[in-house]
């Protein structure tokens, strides 16, 4: 990307969708103050915001990204006492997964580098500036401390499910959630974050932004083509914050959307969007969660059922909690 395309991406994007600046090349530098260009470059459309959690139900319907605006975590419990000191008192000798170096930080390519550290270890290498991004997976007692402070929107509360596991199975709920990372806290320095990716179990997705700012650039799966998917795997191999159009023309033919995520902000996204995120300005920490609806809880157990961390103990364990549980259904 040209540096004057990159000042009319910044500029497009700080006019039409936040006051947040698209960072091409890093966090910050000069093009953050130039929003006088009004035509876009490429074709991103800004992410939909909802306003109140009413809206919430229809969104869902629609079967895209969303953030929920207004402050919205900073509602919940846990908004006046969640902080990274906190989490450290929490869980700070609980084992963490994380990768440092440049963006993006996290590949999901055969050979990329990970480590494991205590979650205490991972926060202070990034309040120290490293390049590093982590993520505590929670098990069932830890996650639910940490449901104890939060309100999660209906249609997104996964609570039935893992009570169930819990309550029917003992310590099945553990290996679930520890093996399919399904409730986690993140937290990475700014400059960090993820490739271009799809989540590879068919659920709900939602993120709490509780420090920092972090941008994310989901492109529709009706179009996953045109970000030059691997071929087995749940990768991309377009880099959406600088795309390299030469070298992967189709991408602009796709069909993405950005936004940029605030403290007290929550977004939503179905796992089969393919996605790519950059925590942009200061270290960056959210908890989040999956859930899963009645539309696609078929869908579902089928990636279950051929998901490397699964057994037939863990799928009829879900399959019974799944049938049991009153799950949300949304009609468009």
């Amino acid at each position: 990307m040209t540096r004057a395309l990159a000042i009319a991406f910044a500029a497009c994007v700080a006019s039409t969708c936040s006051e947040s600046t698209f960072f091409a090349n890093g966090a910050g530098g000069a093009d953050q103050d130039v929003k006088d260009v009004q035509q876009c470059p490429y074709h991103y459309r800004p992410i939909r915001r909802l306003s109140a959690a009413s809206e919430i139900p229809a969104a869902l319907a629609e079967e895209e990204p969303f953030i929920l605006g207004g402050d919205f975590v900073a509602s919940w419990p846990g908004w006046k006492k969640w902080s990274l000191d906190y989490f450290v008192k929490e869980y700070g000798e609980s084992e963490s997964a994380a990768a440092d170096g440049e963006y993006p930080t996290i590949e999901l390519k055969m050979g990329a580098s990970y480590f494991k550290a205590p979650f205490s270890e991972i926060a202070s290498r990034v309040r120290k500036g490293e390049l590093v991004y982590g993520a505590l997976s929670l098990d069932y007692a830890e996650r639910s401390r940490l449901m104890e402070d939060a309100i999660v929107p209906p249609g997104m509360d996964d609570a039935p499910i893992m009570d169930c596991l819990k309550t029917k199975h003992g310590t099945m709920a553990d290996e679930f959630l520890k093996s399919f990372f399904w409730s986690q806290i993140f937290v990475g320095a700014e400059g960090t974050g993820m490739e271009m990716h799809k989540d590879n179990l068919r659920t709900e997705i939602w993120s709490a932004q509780l420090t920092g700012e972090k941008q994310l650039v989901a492109c529709n799966p009706r179009k996953s083509g045109t970000v030059y998917p691997e071929e087995y795997g749940d990768r991309a191999y377009v880099n959406a914050f600088d795309p390299d159009m030469k070298e992967f023309p189709n991408f602009a033919q796709s069909d993405c959307v950005w936004g940029a995520l605030q403290p007290g902000e929550l977004i939503h996204w179905p796992s089969t969007w393919y996605h790519q995120t950059k925590n942009t300005r200061g270290i960056s920490l959210a908890v989040s969660g999956m859930s899963i609806g009645r539309s696609i809880a078929s869908k579902f157990l089928v990636t279950l059922d051929n998901h490397i961390h699964s057994n037939d103990n863990i799928g009829a364990a879900l399959r019974e909690c799944i049938a049991s549980s009153d799950l949300p259904a949304y009609e468009k």
